[in-house]
């Protein structure tokens, strides 16, 4: 043993002794098969620990996986495994895997730093029962594995590496329960393979085999697990012989087109079915002696059946009556192809043409799906009013809908979708409203709902009518809404009680009618506070009518927002809109943009801010000094398109902004100088002591960066772009010191050393330049009206 392994091999060796557990010892040793710093997936473990047949008496795989769940428990209790990024997965420590691996060789199991070997010697591990080789390089096996109590083998490659397996490799391991490759390159399995009458798991990935029909040879066999072996193109007939299969899954085999007629009927012991990402070509029963693959009424036959995982291309078959086994717990239905995150254990993809119907097999999933998503003018076939399980919902491309439910058909004790996290409507032309009845106070309507995406709704005029539908919205983290042209407002602040204070993204952009974001129904009063307590991320573009985020509101607070994105939204002068006597200061400079010179608005932490597409707008910030804290946290700042403002900061604004490191401007055609002179500051006032970024682009007037005759010192900045900016004479008017500076890009000169020089001497040869051509064409104007005269 290593000798840094001295010092910890005792205390490990004693906690892996008081595994009074034998279960938990065999989890122990197992985990450190894998590789080092690998997370070890617990389903994985459940099909060895199924094969090797540790669970005396119990062959249900949901029994033996919480079996194997609780023996990681323990083990993380005793500290030799680690949690993983979630709780299907474990890791395991190098040093106690080391450990671990060292332990297990004095016990029988040979563990996966068994790549290399000298297979003359194999006397010297006949008696091992577990082997597991892993190699970064190929792997060399002799003709037979003389091992013969051998009861697990894996063996695995970092990558796709060919192998040469003889026909006579398991010659002798007769008794062999599991068998694991991974990343192995070979075309067939040895013959000698349907010698392993006691074989129960067999786990092959990202293997090349083509064919698979030998594996019909192995009786006992009850775990089949194929994942991305993309060179399989059927599921012979053969494989229907393996009736106490427990397990068959074929899953990323993308080359599997045909399972021959009558394999899955066949499987009458099986639990778990799955399929996704390979054979989709189901067909229906009444093609009969005709068919050339499985039909779906196959899968009446298995009635212990509780995990179905499946694609199928032809969408008609949605109509076929089929009675599933009342046992299915977990299923993931797909009718289209679907990459989506695994969030849930009941999925449903459904797309479903104008005229289909839709098997009562469907709706009964449906009833208790928790992820559901539909495609096509035929889904509103699909009663969402019996769907209360559902906690993601995605419908898209249907034109055929105009209200997404009939609350009249919903059971008020439970609601509209009282659990539903995520929604999401996209390309709906017709529909008009979420909901076309009443939702009455104490509902739970909608009450988890977290996330809400809208796009491409072009008739919907509101989501929630404040009269009456009275929809809890307090728990909403994120609002992204698109292209709703005919969208006034998103819904009344009422509705979140107590405000949106769980709310951090909020996006609404191509609204065209829209002219708040959120309604109040006590405008007149003008005294309303908003809080966003949460809010992170602000995004408002293409909104031509907008006039503020909420009407009659008098102050706004936004306590953690740290970026914001303004673009075409040229009527929006303020956040607030109050009415009466109570005016904000847009109210009084109708001329000036007030959306961050107003004291009423708060912006506790505003780090990024980019503003695009103002072109009737002369003045950004305050007229006034501004207070202390006036964007002190701000570090980037983009103006884009912003074409009557003339000089975009005051010398005291620019002063607060502390923490500034990136700063673009471009296209801002009107723009004379960035920074302007301001009484009553003094001289040696810091300004931009942290800006690290400058960028100047198409700024047709510019005159100067900085127009404030003072000593300009940027210590942190770094780079410095600047383009077509033609009337520039200077960077600033007074001096201008740079330590730090490293790279210049002017005019496309590159590497300048003195920024204001080169300014100043681009300006004095472009000013010459234009003197000697006006000269010029002077000169040729008197000579042509001589020439004319004679």
């Amino acid at each position: 043993m290593p000798h840094v392994l001295a010092e910890v091999y005792n205390p490990l060796k004693l906690s892996c002794d008081f595994l009074d557990n034998q279960h938990a010892r065999s989890m122990f040793f197992l985990c450190s098969f894998f590789p080092e710093d690998v997370n070890i997936s617990l389903r994985h473990l459940t099909l060895y620990f199924m094969g090797l047949g540790l669970f005396e008496g119990i062959r249900n795989l949901e029994e033996v996986r919480n079996r194997v769940c609780s023996l990681a428990e323990l083990l993380k209790s005793r500290f030799l495994l680690l949690d993983s990024y979630d709780e299907h997965y474990v890791k395991m420590h190098d040093v106690v895997r080391d450990v671990a691996i060292f332990v297990a060789s004095r016990e029988g199991f040979v563990g996966p730093n068994f790549s290399s070997i000298d297979w003359s010697r194999q006397h010297s591990f006949s008696d091992c029962t577990w082997i597991s080789m892993f190699s970064e390089e190929r792997i060399e096996l002799p003709m037979v594995l003389d091992v013969p109590s051998l009861r697990l083998l894996m063996i695995r490659n970092s990558k796709e590496r060919e192998i040469q397996m003889h026909d006579q490799f398991f010659e002798v391991m007769k008794g062999l329960n599991v068998l694991s490759f991974r990343s192995l390159s070979f075309s067939l399995l040895p013959e000698t393979i349907q010698l392993l009458k006691n074989l129960r798991t067999l786990y092959l990935k990202s293997c090349t085999l083509k064919s698979i029909s030998i594996i019909g040879e192995l009786p006992s066999l009850e775990i089949l697990r194929c994942r991305s072996c993309h060179s399989i193109a059927e599921l012979p007939a053969e494989i229907g012989r393996l009736t106490h299969l427990r397990l068959l899954e074929f899953s990323d085999c993308k080359r599997l087109k045909r399972v021959a007629p009558g394999v899955i009927s066949s499987l009458v012991q099986l639990e778990k079915l799955k399929m996704i990402g390979s054979f989709k070509r189901w067909e229906a029963e009444e093609n009969g002696k005709g068919r050339r693959n499985v039909s779906l009424n196959e899968l009446q036959y298995l009635s212990n059946l509780e995990c179905l995982k499946i694609e199928i291309e032809d969408c008609n078959l949605a109509a076929e009556e089929i009675r599933l086994s009342s046992k299915i717990v977990k299923y993931d239905i797909r009718f289209i192809l679907s990459d989506s995150v695994k969030l849930s254990e009941k999925r449903m993809h459904l797309k479903c043409p104008r005229e289909i119907r839709l098997g009562d097999w469907i709706h009964i999933l449906l009833r208790s799906t928790e992820h559901l998503e539909l495609i096509g003018d035929g889904s509103n076939n699909a009663d969402l009013a019996q769907i209360q399980n559902i906690k993601r919902f995605n419908f898209f491309n249907c034109s055929t809908v105009k209200k997404l439910v009939g609350t009249t058909s919903f059971d008020w004790r439970f609601g509209v979708f009282p659990i539903l996290e995520y929604l999401l409507l996209s390309n709906l032309p017709n529909l008009e409203e979420i909901c076309d009845g009443p939702i009455q106070a104490g509902s739970n309507s909608f009450k988890n709902l977290k996330e809400l995406i809208l796009l491409d709704l072009p008739a919907l005029m509101y989501l929630f009518s404040n009269r009456i539908q009275n929809v809890p919205l307090s728990n909403l983290s994120s609002i992204s809404i698109g292209n709703c042209k005919k969208l006034l407002n998103l819904f009344p602040l009422t509705m979140s009680k107590g405000g949106l204070l769980q709310l951090k993204r909020l996006y609404v952009g191509c609204c065209e009618m829209m002219e708040e974001v959120f309604s109040n129904v006590n405008e007149k009063d003008g005294k309303g506070h908003i809080t966003f307590p949460k809010l992170e991320k602000l995004s408002l573009e293409s909104l031509p009518r907008l006039t503020t985020l909420c009407k009659g509101v008098e102050s706004i607070e936004f306590l953690l927002l740290a970026e914001m994105d303004i673009a075409d939204c040229p009527e929006l002068k303020s956040f607030v809109s109050s009415t009466g006597n109570n005016l904000s200061l847009a109210d009084h400079d109708n001329d000036s943009f007030h959306l961050f010179g107003n004291q009423k608005v708060t912006f506790g932490c505003l780090k990024n801010l980019n503003i695009t597409g103002y072109e009737n707008i002369s003045n950004l910030w305050y007229h006034q000094t501004p207070p202390a804290d006036f964007l002190n946290e701000l570090e980037e700042l983009k103006i884009k398109e912003c074409a009557n403002i003339r000089c975009l900061f005051s010398s005291s604004v620019a002063a607060n902004l502390l923490n500034l490191k990136q700063l673009v401007i471009h296209s801002c055609d009107e723009m004379v100088k960035v920074i302007g002179d301001e009484e009553n500051v003094y001289e040696n006032s810091p300004i931009f002591p942290s800006l690290e970024d400058i960028s100047l682009k198409s700024l047709d007037n510019l005159v100067n960066f900085c127009g404030w005759r003072c000593v300009l010192e940027l210590p942190s900045l770094i780079y410095v772009s600047i383009d077509e900016c033609p009337r520039m004479e200077s960077f600033t008017v007074g001096s201008l010191t740079t330590p730090n500076l490293e790279y210049v890009d002017f005019e496309g000169k590159e590497d300048v050393e003195d920024l204001n020089g080169a300014v100043q001497l681009c300006f004095r040869e472009k000013h010459q330049r234009d003197q000697e051509l006006t000269q010029r064409d002077n000169e040729q104007g008197k000579e042509s009206e001589t020439r004319k005269a004679e």
